[in-house]
């Protein structure tokens, strides 16, 4: 799959997650979608299946308010992109969430997603300051 390819699935896959169309993002994945949040975040543990990244999303919105995700780079290999991420809050006094989130395709779908935080210490506080 070309850079460019990937690069367009990527980005679809963001923009329909964020309109919440799940039928969309279940097309762009394989029944087989793993994705893997690391230990110490709020939304630690892995989600799998063609609804992973709904699942995640109503955990991860459900405990932090989150304005929006910024692309600014990305990095490919032959069948993987990593998009180099900005997540920002809803609350502009908290500092955003560094990430790179790797994106492992299968074809033509994604069938893995692992994000790595530069550092979690913002999305923890995300979460301390909803749940009060």
């Amino acid at each position: 799959m070309s850079q460019e390819t990937m690069a367009r699935v990527v980005d679809a896959l963001y923009a329909e997650c964020a309109l919440g169309n799940w039928d969309k993002v279940a097309e762009m994945v394989t029944d087989d979608l793993e994705i893997v949040e690391a230990a110490g975040l709020p939304m630690e543990g892995t989600y799998r299946g063609k609804n992973a990244l709904r699942d995640l999303f109503t955990k991860v919105f459900g405990m932090i308010d989150i304005a929006g995700v910024d692309i600014f780079d990305r990095c490919y290999g032959e069948d993987h992109v990593v998009a180099l991420a900005r997540m920002n809050f809803a609350d502009p006094s908290l500092a955003p969430a560094e990430l790179a989130e790797a994106f492992r395709f299968r074809g033509d779908q994604v069938c893995a997603i692992i994000p790595y935080y530069f550092d979690q210490a913002p999305v923890r506080a995300a979460a301390a300051l909803k749940a009060g």
